[in-house]
């Protein structure tokens, strides 16, 4: 009687289509051509864009959708075989080899099936990290550090109760800062998360005719790419952010696809 020994099939890690992913995008990448100039940036977005997506191809992937303009998580629900998950992709691109990505009013989620691209087109490195290891990397404080930011607040507030209505614009200016540095704490002691403390920012204040609606700017350091073993902090700057109304761009709105072939390696 024969026997036939079961065919191994050897199953891929994230981490391992990752680091294959990233060897691919470099093959297709043109630097000159996704460099920003005149302030002109939809061109070079989307030629990066188009490189990463046909990687992903190249590399056995497939996409199910992608975002429309100005909206987060630009590749959305790749499959690659052999893993149970769908996965997200943001994609991030910088002509400086040191300095911050902006990543506007998104703060990256704790999930650990979403991956962030980041180009640098100065020194043409790619990096692709997970949103889980970004999420974590803000500077840690002890809780004592929290308590002192409550004890000030505190006392702030006794201080303008004892002033009733003569409160002046420098102390509520000082009432705001003190407030934003007690969550801050809050956060790099770990009662709160940076998603939670993004999300308290987007609200709306009535005045009658007019609406004030404030959203936190994020920024992402480079320190925490090369770093990678000493996380830098996540610098946060709130203020209004003003975009015109977000509209799908036609050109991006693609069919759900994937590679026809068996890929090759590049």
């Amino acid at each position: 009687m024969l026997k036939t020994t079961p065919k191994m099939t050897t199953s891929r890690s994230i981490n391992t289509i990752n680091t294959n992913l990233i060897s691919r995008i470099k093959h297709y990448v043109n630097w000159d051509e996704i460099k920003t100039t005149e302030g002109q940036t939809q061109n070079p977005e989307r030629s990066y864009k188009d490189s990463i997506v046909k990687a992903i191809l190249d590399e056995g992937g497939v996409i199910s959708s992608f975002a429309g303009s100005q909206k987060p998580k630009d590749l959305q629900g790749v499959i690659w075989k052999g893993l149970d998950n769908k996965f997200d992709y943001e994609l991030k691109k910088i002509d400086k080899h040191n300095g911050n990505f902006p990543l506007n009013d998104t703060i990256p989620e704790n999930r650990e099936d979403l991956f962030y691209i980041f180009l640098r087109t100065q020194n043409r490195s790619i990096d692709i990290r997970s949103a889980e290891s970004l999420i974590s990397s803000h500077e840690i404080v002890t809780s004592d550090q929290y308590l002192d930011s409550l004890n000030e607040l505190s006392t702030h507030i006794d201080l303008m109760c004892s002033m009733g209505t003569s409160a002046t614009v420098y102390n509520f200016q000082e009432l705001f800062k003190i407030t934003i540095k007690l969550l801050e704490n809050a956060v790099k002691s770990k009662l709160i998360s940076i998603f939670e403390y993004g999300q308290m920012f987007k609200f709306a204040t009535n005045f009658g005719f007019l609406k004030s609606r404030p959203r936190p700017n994020w920024f992402m350091s480079t320190r925490v790419l090369d770093q990678e073993f000493s996380p830098q902090p996540v610098e946060l700057v709130v203020g209004e952010q003003h975009s015109p109304i977000e509209q799908p761009d036609p050109s991006m709105t693609l069919p759900l696809y994937s590679p026809l072939e068996t890929p090759v390696s590049v």
